[in-house]
């Protein structure tokens, strides 16, 4: 403060010091020296301390809202990927369940197939009892057999 009040030849209140160091932080300092600052505030105060300030504290406050919003952003993505996770958990234990009844029902279609395959032999088998029962009965009562 003591430095720009030297260049500039006269005392500023520390509040207006406070918007005169925001808009010298906010340049490059080879593009805006202390001198340059000093200079402008000679010429027009108002414009370093309203101008210059307003249009920097209006950028850093939407600064401020757009990091908000960020920051309020990466908390919904983070709760989303944690869901999500959770989803992946439960859809790979789904699948496993899935997958373990595919090979029950496999095994029980199979199992079936050879049941059927089996009931086939047996009526086949019965069949052929049941005709030659029958034909030994006509026999017995044809008296052909004895």
């Amino acid at each position: 403060m003591a430095e720009f009040e030297n260049l500039l030849g006269r005392e500023v209140a520390p509040d207006e010091y406070e918007k005169i160091e925001t808009v010298y932080m906010q340049f490059d300092y080879d593009q805006m020296s202390k001198e340059k600052i000093v200079e402008l505030y000679k010429n027009d105060s108002s414009f370093v301390t309203d101008t210059l300030y307003g249009y920097i504290a209006r950028n850093e406050a939407e600064n401020a809202e757009r990091l908000k919003g960020i920051n309020n952003m990466q908390k919904r993505i983070d709760k989303l990927s944690k869901e999500n996770e959770q989803l992946q958990v439960e859809n790979d234990l789904l699948k496993d369940i899935a997958v373990k009844y595919q090979v029950e029902d496999y095994k029980n279609k199979n199992h079936i197939e050879e049941l059927e395959t089996q009931l086939h032999q047996y009526k086949a088998l019965f069949a052929e009892l049941e005709k030659n029962a029958t034909v030994s009965l006509y026999k017995t009562l044809l008296g052909v057999m004895k």
